[in-house]
């Protein structure tokens, strides 16, 4: 088993998750995974693609700027790892739990490596870069592969900003002068000040 996620642990988050718009769940991938995916990884960024399929967007190839986060969007389709993770039944029904869907389909991975030191990206909903999707209803599930930090520029979150009208995309995704630039352009247009929440994540036990 990839994941252990009991049925009750998901109908009690399911009320975090409409209050917050996200919760966090330490220690979600089993141990054994990870090995496996950072070699997936070592590989999808070093051009190797086992399926002989490319990856739908590459934005970093081994060679390319260092000082960049490195982004693949679907990367399952280029690696079996990835896939077997990525479209495991027990993680979409975990995430229908608690978004309170019947069902759900993928759309896309995204793989992210942001070695130290790296550039930020910036602020967005997903959902802005979706406009064809109606209605434009998703949920997003982060997997961190290493523990994260504060301090080491993990990923952020406006707490209740799920509420907010959806809005276009705001400014550069990759590499922003100011990666909080469209996050304080919504909250001028929402008039709200939500908490930002960095998402401390613990890998393993």
């Amino acid at each position: 088993m990839r994941f252990t996620i009991p049925k009750q642990a998901t109908t009690s988050l399911r009320t975090q998750y409409d209050a917050d718009g996200f919760v966090t769940v330490n220690t979600l991938l089993n141990t054994p995974c990870l090995a496996p995916l950072h070699k997936a990884f070592d590989d999808l960024f070093d051009g190797i693609f086992e399926t002989g399929i490319r990856p739908d967007e590459v934005n970093w190839q081994t060679g390319s700027d260092p000082t960049v986060t490195r982004q693949i969007c679907n990367g399952w389709r280029a690696n079996h790892t990835i896939a077997s993770v990525v479209l495991d039944a027990t993680l979409g029904e975990a995430l229908c739990d608690i978004a309170g869907w019947e069902g759900c389909r993928i759309m896309q991975d995204n793989l992210l490596w942001k070695p130290p030191g790296a550039k930020s990206l910036g602020y967005h909903q997903d959902s802005a870069y979706t406009a064809w999707l109606t209605p434009a209803d998703m949920i997003t599930c982060w997997i961190a592969l290493d523990d994260t930090t504060a301090e080491g520029g993990t990923m952020e979150l406006a707490t209740g900003s799920h509420r907010w009208q959806l809005r276009a995309p705001d400014g550069e995704f990759h590499a922003p002068p100011d990666y909080r630039q469209a996050l304080t352009n919504a909250i001028a247009v929402n008039h709200e000040s939500p908490e930002i929440v960095p998402v401390v994540a613990r890998v393993a036990a």
